[in-house]
């Protein structure tokens, strides 16, 4: 039998809490309720007559966390019944069915903010299978919360145990952090919110989440597409682009600007920085009808672009020489026109798939998305540009749908999208887009690219909100003080789980050393300092797996920073960036170990220049008295250029 259960103890949470999580896990299993709603409390005031009430053991009811892990215990749930967890500031957005047929031992949910650390607010298990998490909590009443003795348990504690599923792996897209991923909206295909820390859900008053959680709300909006072309016919197109001649797509190592120019309504507002932008040396490529309008501005467009598959796209095909990027499931005639400059590419996750699995499996299939915007995307990154600027991604109507006419969206429905206060009128397909690109552009980032939308409209304004990562906000920094330096060779200096030292080899004729202790007890007074040496081990691990694919550019010196300064010779850096630890000697005694390094054009770095969240930290004292005074850039990054020393 399922057991859906949640833990109310104290105070902090009401009784309105719990039936809100209780009326969403009902509405959301489709296929009707397979079990039982289980609270586990210490007052059951309020509760709907539906929800099952569990009594909290007298001398656990001080502290909810406790009580959590009596989930854990046999006399909580009859052996081999299955368990599914929520925490109470839980927001459930879209089907459940899928968890409610989880399978596995135990499962939960992947920290979102420590790489390899694990979530309790989302699990998954079999009861009988996980009782050593209370054994071992119950026999040494060890400190901390609920996710550290169980995290420690699994990770640490028994070795042997496999390792915890994750369920964002086992469920990808399904469940998801409020504050990484939905403050501006619910990305399609989500079923769970989780909350963690502030705001939590009744902290929040407008938006989505007043409407979703509440008893009868709704659910996640998940706006469905009709293709404008039936599978039979773009089978057929695709088999007619397998007998052609033609070049097909192949990865490039093009790392120019590349501007990607749509048909919305505020392309006309921007046709100055496009035409600056390419006389800057840009590369443009121009979508659809959009090359026309550039076109007749006196702007000649380098590339075209087009996916849709019907006839009518025929009017969009250039006559002049340019190269033409056009998807193997475009109308055949529009293929042919597009003569000898032709490069083809197929579509990924359509219908088609299987048949180019069969008869063209070399090929290359571009993701990303499901229109010619979003493919565009992953075509300029397959080709080399990590520098992308987008013109004309409105995704909205403002008095019309394009800067220029255009027939073939003529007639559209049109829906009213609310975002962070703002409303836009949309067609169905410009909110798919709008999703696809809030899913798609941090992995772009996390990729190594430097990504403007420029205009005015849904995604323009999607992405103003979009604040990036700590890691990404580091790498954009870097990059920024990395422009024009050819074949850079540099040193991070404490490198955890190597997410900057994956972006930083992103740029592909940089060579980087990565050097951390990866010791337990060796970062400082940061978290780092307080985990296990299977921990480190681990994080030692994921640097290695996210750098493999630079090969010999990547070369991890797993020593302590001063020890690995010994092997790096004098004047061989173009750049050091130091991220150790932040005390005030060892932060001193790095840069006085790598200064040294930096040739005279080059420069030192580092993190954590006065971070107010970290007042103990030496690293502002450390570097002014070595270096002076410094330059300071986005997310507490510094810098001191070796010119300027005196």
């Amino acid at each position: 039998m399922l057991n859906v259960a949640c833990v109310k103890v104290g105070t902090l949470y009401g009784a309105d809490y719990v039936n809100r999580l209780y009326d969403g896990v009902v509405r959301n299993l489709q296929a009707g309720f397979p079990g039982q709603f289980v609270c586990f409390t210490d007052d059951a005031t309020g509760l709907d007559p539906g929800i099952k009430v569990r009594e909290v053991p007298k001398d656990l009811s001080d502290r909810g966390w406790w009580a959590k892990l009596y989930l854990f215990s046999k006399d909580a749930f009859p052996e081999g019944d299955r368990v599914l967890y929520f925490d109470l500031d839980t927001v459930i957005t879209g089907p459940l069915d899928a968890l409610a047929m989880c399978s596995v031992d135990f499962a939960m949910l992947r920290d979102v903010y420590r790489p390899g650390g694990l979530g309790s607010g989302v699990m998954a298990w079999e009861a009988g299978k996980c009782n050593f998490i209370w054994d071992d909590w119950r026999d040494r009443r060890l400190s901390g919360g609920d996710q550290e003795v169980i995290e420690l348990a699994i990770l640490a504690e028994h070795p042997a145990w496999e390792t915890a599923a994750i369920l964002q792996d086992l469920y990808p897209g399904r469940l998801r952090s409020y504050k990484v991923d939905c403050r501006h909206g619910i990305p399609k295909n989500t079923s769970v919110v989780f909350f963690h820390g502030h705001p939590r859900p009744h902290e929040v008053i407008e938006g989505w989440v007043p409407e979703v959680w509440k008893v009868g709300g709704g659910s996640g909006t998940e706006f469905i597409v009709q293709a404008n072309t039936d599978d039979a016919t773009l089978h057929d197109h695709v088999r007619s682009a397998l007998k052609l001649a033609c070049q097909w797509l192949k990865g490039g190592t093009d790392t120019r600007t590349a501007v990607i120019v749509g048909g919305g309504p505020s392309l006309k507002e921007n046709l100055f920085y496009i035409r600056g932008m390419q006389l800057s040396g840009a590369v443009v490529y121009a979508l659809n009808n959009a090359y026309a309008y550039l076109k007749e501005h006196g702007i000649q467009a380098d590339a075209h672009v087009m996916l849709d598959a019907r006839w009518g796209n025929l009017d969009f095909v250039p006559a002049d020489h340019c190269i033409k990027y056009y998807a193997s499931q475009c109308h055949p005639a529009v293929l042919k026109a597009a003569g000898n400059d032709l490069v083809c590419w197929h579509a990924a996750m359509t219908c088609y798939q299987s048949l180019i699995e069969r008869e063209h499996p070399q090929a290359i299939s571009l993701g990303g998305g499901t229109t010619v915007g979003m493919k565009a995307l992953s075509l300029a990154y397959l080709l080399g540009h990590r520098h992308l600027r987008l013109f004309g991604f409105d995704s909205c109507y403002a008095d019309t749908h394009h800067a220029y006419p255009q027939r073939l969206n003529e007639g559209e429905r049109v829906l009213e999208v609310s975002m962070a206060g703002e409303k836009f009128r949309c067609a169905p397909w410009m909110i798919t887009q709008a999703e696809e690109f809030k899913e798609m552009a941090p992995v772009l980032v996390s990729c190594g690219c430097v990504l403007r939308v420029y205009g005015e409209g849904l995604i323009p304004y999607l992405a103003s909100l979009m604040k990036p990562r700590d890691v990404d906000e580091r790498w954009i920094q870097l990059s920024t003080w990395l422009e024009g330096m050819e074949a850079p060779v540099g040193a991070e200096i404490g490198v955890f789980a190597g997410e900057l030292s994956c972006r930083l080899l992103q740029k592909p004729d940089l060579t980087l050393y990565m050097v951390d202790s990866w010791k337990q007890g060796d970062g400082g007074d940061d978290f780092h300092a307080n985990l296990s040496q299977t921990q480190q081990d681990y994080y030692l691990g994921a640097t290695r797996a996210a750098t493999a694919f630079a090969g010999e550019r990547a070369r991890i010196l797993v020593k302590d920073s001063v020890e690995a300064a010994r092997e790096v010779p004098d004047g061989s850096l173009d750049f050091v960036f130091i991220d150790a630890n932040h005390t005030y000697e060892a932060c001193r005694a790095d840069v006085l170990a790598w200064l040294p390094k930096v040739k005279h054009t080059g420069f030192i770095s580092g993190h954590d220049y006065e971070n107010p969240g970290y007042p103990t930290w030496g690293v502002k004292r450390a570097v002014e008295e070595v270096l002076g005074p410094v330059e300071v850039g986005a997310n507490y990054c510094w810098r001191k250029a070796i010119k300027d020393l005196s």
